[in-house]
């Protein structure tokens, strides 16, 4: 089998840019993020019911640094959950320490679904923040959670998974959270 690699580089390419002049209509219009107040030491009380969205773009923003010092200390604390095996899987550790984006990420599906996997309800298949297996220490942090949905019911033509994802690789090389990956 042969397979025509330049044609197919070719036609990727026009779709990614027939997609990103879709991204840089939509970033004319500007999105108003809402804002949620997460309580770590109190994430299983988290009303999680006005998080029946799809299409959503989210960041949990550090808002004060409790008992941790900084990014590093906090990167630091969350490599070391990572190495033990018998925890859920947790998000890429990155290196941009002074940032107090914690992480930046997309939702298609049910929101709240996700949302609950951030908090700690998690599945071990899937990678998320599980805020509740942090140390008491991490959990002295206060966390706002930023959210909106976007709508592309204007985007006929365009696969809202990848317009999202471009959308959220975008906004992940402008604020570089803590933890996390760029684009899925």
């Amino acid at each position: 089998m042969i397979i025509d690699l330049k044609n197919n580089i070719v036609n990727y390419r026009k779709k990614t840019i027939a997609q990103l002049d879709t991204i840089t209509l939509l970033g004319e219009q500007n999105l108003e993020f809402k804002k949620q107040v997460i309580n770590l030491k109190e994430i299983h009380d988290t009303d999680l019911s006005i998080f029946e969205l799809k299409n959503v773009l989210y960041l949990f923003v550090i808002s004060d640094w409790g008992e941790v010092k900084n990014g590093a200390e906090l990167c630091s604390a969350i490599s070391k959950l990572k190495a033990d095996k018998n925890n859920p899987k947790l998000p890429k550790v990155n290196t941009h320490q002074e940032k107090n984006i914690l992480y930046l990420g997309k939702s298609i599906g049910n929101f709240k679904t996700r949302l609950r996997q951030h908090l700690g309800g998690y599945s071990h298949s899937t990678y998320s923040l599980q805020l509740s297996c942090w140390s008491d220490k991490l959990k002295t942090m206060k966390i706002d959670l930023y959210y909106t949905q976007v709508d592309f019911s204007t985007t006929i033509g365009h696969n809202t998974n990848d317009l999202l994802e471009l959308l959220e690789t975008a906004l992940h090389q402008e604020y570089q959270p803590l933890l996390g990956r760029s684009g899925h």
